[in-house]
């Protein structure tokens, strides 16, 4: 799937698990976690071979128009409701890329599971530029949570608000 940004999103492949592990431990994307604990190797080899087989899961792979990996962004499925989350590459923060991510993984992720009628993005209250991409991609706030001794918004976008 390519939107007119030049952004194509694929499902990660098994090529895929340096560069997310990378990104996952990147400083800027563990300070925004729940979990700021630097991710193993191992233990990232293991969540990622589980990850792209499980059915209650999908996770894409975003290049940019040269085909180069700018971020990734998953979806965890239980009955008509997911939880989303996104990743940007350190180079590619703060252009819009990130509401795009989320608008295109999100319209793919509802044309393949019919029945998901809601996601949800909890973001860290102080996680600004995240509640920004996910305003701009159409999710709107429905409260704040805790999670993990962390204050979070509850960001949703549900099936029925699609543009």
């Amino acid at each position: 799937m390519q939107d007119d940004l030049g952004l194509h999103l694929r499902e990660a492949k098994p090529g895929d698990c340096r560069s997310l592990w990378t990104l996952a431990n990147d400083p800027v994307v563990r300070a925004t976690s729940f979990s700021e604990k630097q991710i193993e190797w191992v233990t990232h080899v293991e969540w990622f071979n589980w990850t792209i087989r499980s059915p209650n899961r999908r996770i894409f792979v975003a290049e940019n128009a040269k085909g180069d990996f700018v971020g990734q962004i998953r979806f965890d499925l239980e009955r008509e409701e997911a939880i989303v989350s996104v990743e940007i590459v350190p180079s590619e923060r703060g252009g819009g890329l990130g509401a795009a991510l989320i608008r295109a993984g999100t319209r793919r992720c509802l044309d393949e599971v019919p029945s998901l009628a809601v996601v949800h993005a909890f973001i860290k209250t102080s996680n600004e530029a995240s509640v920004g991409a996910f305003t701009k991609a159409n999710y709107h706030a429905a409260g704040l949570t805790e999670i993990g001794g962390h204050e979070a918004y509850d960001m949703v976008f549900q099936r029925d608000s699609e543009e």
